[in-house]
């Protein structure tokens, strides 16, 4: 199975309207924008369609900022917000973890090969790790409503 990323051209025109409470920075959810598209490997006409609509910028930056997400082991609901891009031939990307009230974050920001976009994201995560971001991941993390009733 492959995957294919495209990027919709209006999320560039929503991406300014948008008001995700980020501190002075341009990052979003980490991913939002890209559209995965699976298919068997041996449809080879449906492939031939699909790679019209490959973005390898897109694929790239949503492979580093899901190594990223990997390495911090979030949950569903956790504040992270991350965006990589391809500045100059390099991959270029912030991450960032927020308390869920706003009252508190920590960022990281990093350069490296679009050839290797796991690493980034991986070393990224690790440094928001040691600057406490588990304790705001942590502290976010959904009440279950059954235990509550227990």
């Amino acid at each position: 199975m492959g995957l294919v990323l495209a990027r919709p051209p209006q999320v560039d025109a929503f991406r300014g309207a948008l008001d995700v409470g980020l501190v002075d920075r341009d990052e979003g959810a980490a991913g939002a924008g890209a559209i995965p598209v699976a298919c068997r490997e041996r449809d080879t006409a449906t492939w031939d369609a699909l790679r019209r609509l490959d973005h390898a910028a897109t694929r790239t930056g949503a492979l580093v900022e899901h190594a990223c997400l990997q390495t911090l082991r979030g949950h569903w609901g956790s504040p992270i917000a991350a965006h990589a891009r391809i500045d100059c031939g390099r991959l270029v990307m912030t991450a960032a973890v927020y308390a869920a009230d706003g009252s508190a974050f920590v960022i990281s920001h990093g350069i490296g090969s679009p050839l290797g976009p796991s690493t980034l994201g991986e070393d990224l995560g690790i440094g928001l790790l040691e600057q406490g971001a588990a304790d705001l991941i942590a502290a976010s993390a959904p009440v279950n409503a059954l235990a509550s009733h227990a």
